[in-house]
């Protein structure tokens, strides 16, 4: 048992004899029977060695700043949406509802008198 002689886990090296350094250029010239290392397993490294079940698998994890709680206010419920996209929505509402009026007041279904006594 020792330590890799160039002490790299391994990658592709045309320079070096079998293509490949470190512990795997190791195990691909037969120079040692197993090597133990927390190695990433690659699609290029899976292609000449073989590996055993990982016994320990942690991951990879993404790091933010914890964000400061702030204490809700009123227009609160408006924070999932930015500004353009409320003033959009708004923008939107008002446009509908002059539409809508222009239409109904020209059409003339809107403005037929009904008599509710059944004639």
């Amino acid at each position: 048992m020792r330590i890799v002689k160039d002490g790299q886990y391994g990658s592709e090296n045309p320079d070096v004899k079998g293509g490949w350094d470190g512990m795997v250029g190791e195990l691909v010239r037969k120079e040692a029977d197993f090597a133990i290392a927390p190695m990433t397993i690659t699609s290029e490294r899976e292609r000449v060695i073989d590996f055993t079940k990982p016994f320990m698998s942690l991951g990879i994890s993404i790091m933010i700043k914890r964000p400061v709680k702030q204490k809700p206010s009123v227009f609160s419920f408006l924070n999932p949406l930015s500004k353009e996209i409320w003033v959009c929505v708004l923008f939107s509402y008002v446009g509908v509802s002059i539409v809508l009026y222009i239409v109904s007041r020209f059409s003339p279904f809107e403005w037929r008198l009904v008599n509710y006594n059944g004639n």
